[in-house]
């Protein structure tokens, strides 16, 4: 299942009576089938996993934290 951003609006029918929507712009980890599709249509490109919440604060408070060692 890999990650993919968006660059358009991408409808994806896993099943005839199923459709989810994806919305320009934004990374969701998807279906190899729903990739497969949406970079056939030119919809999407293979994406880095996005950071999570935890790991993106841990980062911002290290850069903030003045080194000791100086």
């Amino acid at each position: 299942m890999p990650w993919v951003t968006f660059s358009t609006d991408f409808d994806f029918r896993a099943k005839p009576n199923v459709l989810t929507a994806y919305k320009k712009g934004n990374t969701y980890l998807v279906s190899q089938a729903c990739a497969d599709q949406a970079m056939a249509a030119r919809a999407a490109t293979v994406a880095d996993r996005p950071r999570s919440r935890k790991e993106t604060e841990n980062a911002r408070r290290e850069a903030e934290t003045p080194s000791r060692l100086r």
